[in-house]
């Protein structure tokens, strides 16, 4: 399972609010049967003159606790 948050503008984002990832971690944490992994994604989307630039972070909630993250990835397309 894979959670995606995004958002888009004329520049890059330089914060957002992880609760955006961490709600619905939670929530699907607490309905779903069988243990699944399930990955949390935050989607830049930059477009400057007709042209987009994505940049991917994955984002791990050690042991599913808030205050414990860490940047596992981040990738620009």
């Amino acid at each position: 399972i894979i959670i995606f948050e995004a958002k888009t503008g004329e520049k890059p984002f330089s914060n957002f609010s992880l609760l955006q990832l961490y709600y619905p971690l939670i929530y699907l944490r607490s309905i779903i049967q069988e243990p699944k992994p399930i990955r949390t994604i935050f989607i830049d989307i930059t477009t400057v003159n007709n042209r987009e630039t994505y940049r991917l972070l994955e984002v791990h909630f050690k042991d599913d606790m808030f205050d414990q993250v860490e940047v596992l990835s981040v990738c620009e397309y």
